[in-house]
């Protein structure tokens, strides 16, 4: 079994089995692996960051609503996924639905204190060592933002996109700039 402070987090929620069903049973239901139905839970919602409904998730997993949405509530109490504020209509039932994403909470479980295989550094300084990272890849986006702000008439963050791969001859920045609705750069007309 894989040692994680995020399986570790699962197994500390209390254990949904019945009083009268056998130790076996209550011993495998305290049990939270790799391929557990929270698990996948979590797994599912990372790849969607609009979010899902219950029903989606069940679908996805192909496995009954019955047995997927009862895990919601365990995994929002842990802090570990959270409600949108946004809804949708379910195609079988027509009544609507409260989407779900997972929280930061669950990203940084997941990726600041998971151990990484034959890692010789200590877990502090490969921490150190990804926030330096991440702080690097932040100070180039603002300064490709305020090339963007600078250079392109019109640009704005929130609505154009520079592209961090695509080259761009014409482009004031060097690389190809899109809105998000649009898939064709502005300036040579290529796709992405």
């Amino acid at each position: 079994m894989v040692d994680s402070p995020l399986l570790k987090m699962l197994e500390e929620e209390p254990a949904h089995a019945r009083r009268t069903d056998p130790a076996t049973s209550k011993k495998a239901a305290r049990r939270i692996t790799p391929g557990s139905i929270r698990h996948k839970i979590l797994k599912t919602l990372e790849t969607h960051p609009e979010g899902l409904a219950s029903y989606e998730v069940s679908q996805a997993l192909g496995r009954p609503r019955d047995i997927v949405a009862p895990n919601f509530a365990p995994l929002v109490r842990m802090g570990l996924i959270a409600l949108t504020g946004k809804q949708r209509i379910n195609p079988g039932t027509n009544f609507e639905n409260d989407l779900y994403v997972v929280t930061e909470k669950y990203f940084a479980t997941r990726i600041s204190r998971t151990p990484i295989p034959n890692n010789k550094l200590s877990a502090e300084k490969s921490r150190k060592i990804i926030k330096r990272a991440f702080q690097e890849i932040e100070r180039q986006l603002a300064t490709i933002r305020n090339q963007g702000f600078s250079l392109i008439p019109g640009y704005h963050w929130q609505s154009h996109r520079i592209s961090s791969i695509m080259e761009c001859a014409k482009s004031p920045v060097g690389m190809c700039v899109y809105t998000y609705e649009s898939a064709i750069c502005f300036f040579c007309g290529g796709a992405k």
